[in-house]
């Protein structure tokens, strides 16, 4: 197979789009900041990430507490929502930076309570299994 290189000309705006349609940028630097558009996600993605585990570390234990784990979990659920509902909202230039933050809050809500608080109900949700009842009889 033939493999063909993307040009500049390729990403051009047709001459039937309007010049109020954002179209795909010549220039792949994010404006101020000169890093490429992937990278920024990439650099996103790994800060949620680390900053997920630092919540899981310091958080994390919630999870083990009755009471505490679903509290936790619905709060999580709350700046979720609220951090990616926001940014609907306000679409402006003037908002991107206050939008980013947000989406930045909820993913990382998201990814905490996903994996932390989530993930403290499986034992109860095995537990409570009645294909599996006979194995805690045969542990008693």
């Amino acid at each position: 197979p033939q493999v063909t290189v993307a040009t500049d000309a390729d990403f051009a705006r047709p001459a039937n789009v309007s010049g109020d349609c954002e179209w795909f940028p010549l220039d792949t630097k994010v404006p101020g900041i000169d890093v490429d558009y992937t990278a920024v996600g990439a650099y996103v993605s790994a800060l949620v990430l680390f900053f997920s585990g630092a919540l899981l570390v310091v958080l994390g234990p919630v999870g083990d507490f009755g009471s505490h784990r679903r509290a936790t979990l619905a709060t999580c659920v709350v700046v979720w929502a609220s951090c990616f509902a926001i940014p609907v909202a306000f679409t402006g230039t003037s908002f991107y930076l206050a939008n980013a933050a947000l989406i930045f809050v909820g993913a990382t809500a998201w990814n905490f309570g996903n994996r932390a608080l989530r993930n403290a109900y499986l034992p109860l949700l095995v537990h409570s299994d009645p294909r599996l009842a006979h194995f805690a009889v045969l542990r008693r």
